[in-house]
């Protein structure tokens, strides 16, 4: 582990600018943004504990979009939230954090009745929340992306949804997600505010 603030020792601006402590219990709802909250997501400070604040921070930011987005959901779907972890942890994320995220997918309901329906092999594959179709957020140094994403193992979620867009195409897709609020990314001096999906298809 570096020792604090080295990683900041040759640079003359931030070490002008020490990162701001917050309390991050106490973060309000949908805050916006702030620089530190992507700086402590750059190499080297992506491998240094004394940024776990910072990251701490926007990880509950990153929550408090998700939650927003799950409470705007319509009808009878339930979703639970995730995130992940804000400290450097080498058995999990090889000792950096470079990347935050909060994502919403079944909630535990759901997989119940899918279970039921899939059989118990097809059934493996929502064991893990990350192997469902998921709604995401997530910042890193230099980005902040929304996507729905489908992991390369999720076999059920990624066939559902090619024979959906075969059969259908990807307007249905497109509507359901564009029926939602807006999306609330905030940034510090400003905002950005989503509300709007568009999908061509590859050349």
């Amino acid at each position: 582990m570096a020792p604090r603030n080295e990683t900041d020792s040759d640079d003359p601006k931030a070490a002008a600018a020490k990162p701001r402590r917050t309390k991050a219990s106490a973060l309000a709802a949908l805050e916006p943004f702030e620089a530190w909250d992507f700086e402590a997501l750059r190499p080297p400070r992506s491998r240094s504990a004394d940024y776990n604040e910072q990251r701490l921070a926007a990880r509950r930011r990153l929550e408090a979009i998700a939650k927003h987005t799950a409470a705007q959901v319509k009808g009878d779907v339930k979703l639970d939230v995730r995130t992940s972890i804000h400290n450097p942890f080498p058995q999990v994320n090889g000792g950096r954090v470079e990347r935050l995220w909060a994502y919403l997918t079944r909630d535990k309901a759901s997989k119940t009745r899918l279970r039921k329906t899939l059989g118990a092999d097809l059934a493996k594959d929502l064991d893990q929340a990350y192997k469902n179709g998921y709604l995401c957020v997530a910042l890193e140094a230099d980005a902040i992306e929304v996507s729905f994403r489908i992991h390369q193992d999720g076999w059920y979620d990624g066939r559902n949804l090619v024979k959906r867009v075969a059969a259908d195409g990807f307007q249905p897709l497109l509507q359901i997600l564009n029926e939602q609020k807006k999306w609330p990314l905030k940034f510090q001096g400003g905002q950005m505010i989503w509300n709007s999906i568009s999908m061509k298809k590859p050349p």
